[in-house]
């Protein structure tokens, strides 16, 4: 996703995506509020203009929650922000 400003662009569709996914694929259904602040906070970790986050997931949990800036060319610099577990609560498993 991409960050301006410390804040998520249109970070509710990204996130309605994803659950859609996750669900459809994994019949898991994610808690897509704590997971916009878990996002929400990644992305205001630097102070950063320009910023991409990204969630990876990983059946049955969320695997990270990563930030790192965008150089004014448009290049990914190394420099992250601090990875973010996503504790098990914010999944809820359909049995």
């Amino acid at each position: 996703m991409v960050v301006q400003a410390g804040e998520p662009v249109a970070l509710a569709p990204h996130l309605d995506r994803l659950a859609t996914s996750v669900r459809e694929l994994y019949d898991v259904v994610l808690d897509v509020t704590a997971l916009g602040g878990e996002v929400s906070a990644t992305a205001a970790a630097t102070r950063e203009s320009l910023q991409r986050v990204r969630v990876a997931f990983v059946p049955g949990r969320i695997e990270r929650v990563a930030g790192c800036t965008v150089a004014s060319s448009g290049s990914s610099k190394s420099i992250m922000a601090p990875l973010v577990a996503m504790p098990s609560e914010l999944l809820a498993i359909k049995e």
